[in-house]
């Protein structure tokens, strides 16, 4: 038996907002966007990620958006999903979030989605 496809995505972005804030807004804005069954997202801040586990290219994203003053960070998980889909799912979160006091109506949104390419290997930007 072949193992279930699970899709992943990463997104980072930048919020004045406490963690706390940004953890209880979460499930409002995968409920109004009405994220896909199974899918896991997991928030934390960007400083207390534990990089020795990822590989090489997300290393280096994550290393670039720390530099670029960006906070947050978003992995998804979406079984039976390619990692584009999950990407679009969790771009369509993010983006609900964005629509909350959570995040400064001042300037521009501060961020990136990031998914691994399976034929190249190499991360992509959803554009």
């Amino acid at each position: 038996m072949a193992p279930t496809q699970v899709g992943e995505a990463y997104a980072l972005f930048r919020s004045e907002a406490s963690l706390d804030e940004m953890r209880d807004i979460l499930p409002y804005a995968r409920d109004a966007v009405g994220t896909p069954e199974g899918m896991k997202l997991d928030l934390n801040e960007i400083e207390s990620l534990d990089t020795d586990h990822l590989d090489e290219g997300l290393r280096q994203y994550v290393t670039m958006a720390k530099e670029a003053d960006i906070n947050y960070s978003i992995s998804a998980r979406l079984p039976k999903a390619g990692n584009e889909e999950t990407a679009r799912e969790v771009s369509s979160v993010l983006g609900q979030m964005y629509q909350s006091e959570l995040f400064s109506k001042d300037g521009d949104f501060r961020g990136e989605i990031a998914y691994k390419d399976v034929d190249t290997g190499r991360y992509v930007f959803l554009g």
